[in-house]
């Protein structure tokens, strides 16, 4: 049995080999009690965007759970088809390099820009030959709201409920003027990733992955067609959200 780990931010992401589930848990919480009985020949395979202090910490903690080795998973500049742009490639988010070798193995023959929504709300831009052309980071959805709860302590009763990610209208209420201001920020990166995209990509395939890519994709369909690049997408926008363990199969099969 292979348990696939996803250790994000803010959440572990994992799952079994072969089953269509998948668990969420904080670092927070006890380790799943499925980990603690594993057959014998198991093993996990772990994409960490922890240090490597607390990444190894975590690895340490789960041997004193399983017996089953632990594979982590680390960058490298060429690999699966995928030629990675940065130039230190140890700065480059290991959640983000499996994101694009899944995505290469998915759309091998495509262009394709790569969207983790989650703490950070990060886009790849991925030629249909590997190439790797590099991306772009700001706050995630609800790094943002947690950013304005904390600078106007005033809002924070408000932003304690559910945002309509697609509100477009002015709002007259709080509740609703946050909703469509954080609608109108995020609409606005994706317009202009697309423009981005419509230079350097061609036709692209348009991959949503991460805990909050169902509101990317929203705002993402919500996109009038009159303000897009006419070669903006192809097809519908994927949503992927184990687009990251979908990767560590193919950097430690």
């Amino acid at each position: 049995m292979i348990v696939d780990v996803d250790i994000g931010n803010t959440r572990i992401k994992w799952r079994i080999v072969g089953e269509a589930d998948i668990f969420y848990f904080s670092g927070d919480d006890q380790f799943p009690e499925q980990w603690r009985a594993l057959p014998q020949g198991s093993r996990f395979r772990v994409s960490s965007v922890l240090s490597a202090d607390q990444t190894h910490k975590f690895c340490d903690q789960l041997a004193l759970l399983s017996a089953a080795p632990v594979e982590i998973a680390t960058v490298r500049s060429s690999f699966g088809g995928v030629s990675v742009a940065y130039r230190d490639v140890a700065s480059f988010g290991v959640d983000r390099w499996l994101a694009l070798l899944a995505a290469r193995k998915r759309c091998p023959a495509m262009d394709c820009v790569v969207v983790h929504a989650g703490t950070a709300l990060v886009a790849d831009f991925l030629r249909a030959d590997g190439q790797h052309l590099g991306g772009y980071i700001i706050g995630g959805w609800q790094t943002s709201l947690r950013a304005l709860g904390e600078a106007a302590q005033v809002l924070q009763s408000s932003i304690g409920g559910q945002l309509n990610p697609t509100h477009g209208f002015p709002g007259t209420t709080t509740m609703e003027c946050i909703a469509a201001g954080t609608s109108l920020l995020f609409r606005g990166f994706l317009l202009e990733l697309a423009c981005a995209a419509s230079a350097h990509l061609n036709s692209p395939a348009w991959l949503f992955a991460g805990g909050d890519a169902d509101k990317l994709v929203q705002l993402y369909e919500g996109l009038e067609k009159a303000y897009m690049p006419e070669d903006f997408a192809m097809g519908n926008p994927q949503c992927v959200p184990a687009l990251v363990l979908d990767g560590l199969a193919i950097a430690l099969p």
